[in-house]
């Protein structure tokens, strides 16, 4: 494994030093048919947008380069190659748009109103006092570079390459674990939306079976408002003011039966309080005793007890006529209610047309057989009524 390891390295070190150096030879080359000038505008701030442009590129006046910022220079600068042949050349700037050029180079007027700036291989502007530096950083890491790739492993390398290795099969183990989990994670989505699948198809079920019986109910709501429909427009029209007028026709009567059964409770009681008076009358008359006849005969008049008697029967006598001619009326009042309830009853079946009342104060069958109004009443010893 280390063997190996060790040949991957040493052939990945052969490469890069190969590709270093044809990088070099080529640059070299390029240095030696080239001369690299340093063009450098100090005039604007960092944000300033600078490009220059000159003959030196093929197509004379025809690319813009563009010129980056550099703070150890303090300006926006830019590194070009120039033609081999060519010892001068002419540059101008292009700052924010505007063409302009440098006032401390030289310059040069082509008679037509346009000012250039004007560069001279060899002179001092031409210099860059950088480059020498540049070139030996870049010397001294190419050496450094292949100096750490030729040398023999040390033990400390061959410690560290070890500890590489299993950072590496940790690595690996843990990245199994995680297919393994992403596959188990995997197999668990399936399995949940397979559950959430077979539920939805219940739930989708559910619904059609609810909507079913759903339709079901309304074809039997409207079977049955249809039937509804039907008899409401089978059953006679009730007349509204005609059915108020009965009401108030049955209230009526309702008070007035009241009023004679009331009147005729009232005179039902003074016929009974005069026959208890003739009783006890006809009872001191036939004991014959003086001593109970006397308060009697005082408490009535100076007359005696026969005037008595004669007044009291006359009096039953008279209210007996008074009370017989209140008999057929209250026959005809009680026949007119039975008549007018009768009105209100209904088959068992059909029940009351709509709108109409389905119960009643008093049942037809009391009204019919007269014990809700002409019940007739005793007084009892507690003075209380009770019904017979």
């Amino acid at each position: 494994m280390q063997t190996a390891l060790l040949r991957e390295t040493e052939k990945r070190a052969a490469c890069q030093i190969q590709a270093a150096f044809r990088g070099f030879k080529g640059r070299k080359i390029a240095h030696s048919q080239r001369h690299m000038m340093v063009f450098r505008w100090p005039y604007n701030d960092p944000k300033s947008q600078v490009v220059v442009m000159g003959d030196f590129t093929k197509s004379a006046w025809g690319r813009q380069h563009r010129m980056a910022w550099c703070e150890a220079r303090g300006g926006h600068v830019v590194e070009l190659p120039l033609p081999p042949n060519d010892r001068v050349v002419q540059f101008k700037f292009i700052v924010d748009g505007r063409w302009v050029y440098d006032i401390k180079k030289p310059t040069i007027n082509d008679g037509q109103g346009n000012t250039n700036n004007l560069q001279t291989w060899g002179s001092d502007i031409a210099k860059d006092p950088f480059r020498a530096k540049r070139e030996e950083r870049k010397r001294l890491a190419a050496e450094n570079r292949r100096q750490f790739l030729l040398s023999p492993p040390s033990q400390d390398k061959v410690r560290g390459q070890i500890e590489l290795e299993v950072e590496v099969d940790a690595l690996k183990k843990r990245l199994q674990d995680a297919e393994k989990d992403l596959q188990a994670e995997k197999q668990r989505v399936v399995q949940v939306e397979e559950t959430a699948r077979n539920e939805r198809e219940g739930l989708q079920k559910s619904l059609q079976q609810a909507e079913a019986e759903k339709e079901s109910l309304q074809t039997e709501m409207a079977a049955a408002s249809a039937v509804a429909a039907a008899a409401a427009a089978a059953a006679p029209a009730v007349d509204v003011g005609a059915e108020r007028e009965r009401e108030k026709e049955k209230e009526k009567l309702r008070e007035e039966l009241e009023r004679e059964r009331q009147e005729s409770s009232m005179k039902n009681k003074q016929i009974e309080e005069l026959e208890r008076q003739v009783m006890k009358l006809q009872e001191l008359q036939a004991e014959g005793s003086p001593a109970r006849v006397a308060p009697v005969a005082v408490a009535g008049a100076s007359g005696g007890g026969t005037q008595r008697e004669t007044e009291l029967e006359e009096e039953i006598e008279h209210l007996s006529l008074q009370f017989q001619p209140e008999q057929p009326k209250r026959e005809e009042l009680e026949n007119q209610l039975a008549s007018e309830v009768a009105l209100y009853t209904f088959p068992a079946e059909g029940g009351p047309p709509p709108g109409f009342p389905a119960t009643f104060e008093t049942s037809p069958a009391e009204i019919s057989n007269g014990a809700a109004f002409f019940s007739p009443q005793v007084e009892n010893s507690g003075g209380e009524t009770d019904d017979v």
